[in-house]
């Protein structure tokens, strides 16, 4: 997840920009993504791999994105971000599995998963580091 202040062009392009920059996800499936939310702006886009995409569709990454929005008008990031790696934990639980992540025991592993494919190690996870800037 890439929080910035505000956007120098348009939201597409530097998510774009930024996902292939950071080489965001996974080599050897192709699966990625990267969450870019412009504050000023009040701009938000989900940008996935296009094999991702196929898993995640841009339908199911509008309603992820609907999650943050009203954490974000009380400037509430963190419980923003976390309301989207909940959806999107429900939302790859059951695409992968048919349940949820929740009630098959597997939420805590599939979070970590998912915070390393949006390109986060479990240590970075663990911190307190839960954006980066772009320049």
């Amino acid at each position: 997840m890439a929080i910035i202040d505000s956007l120098d062009g348009n939201l597409e392009e530097v998510a774009n920009k930024t996902i292939r920059s950071w080489k965001v996800g996974y080599k050897e499936t192709n699966m990625g993504l990267l969450v870019l939310v412009a504050v000023k702006d009040k701009k938000i886009r989900t940008e996935t791999s296009n094999e991702l995409a196929t898993v995640l569709t841009d339908s199911d990454t509008s309603k992820l994105n609907d999650l943050i929005k009203p954490y974000f008008r009380q400037s509430d990031y963190s419980g923003g971000m976390n309301a989207y790696l909940d959806g999107l934990d429900a939302k790859f639980a059951t695409a992968f599995s048919g349940e949820s992540g929740k009630e098959n025991g597997k939420g805590d592993d599939q979070k970590g998963w998912i915070s390393e494919l949006a390109g986060f190690s479990s240590d970075e996870e663990d911190s307190d580091k839960t954006t980066k800037s772009i320049a």
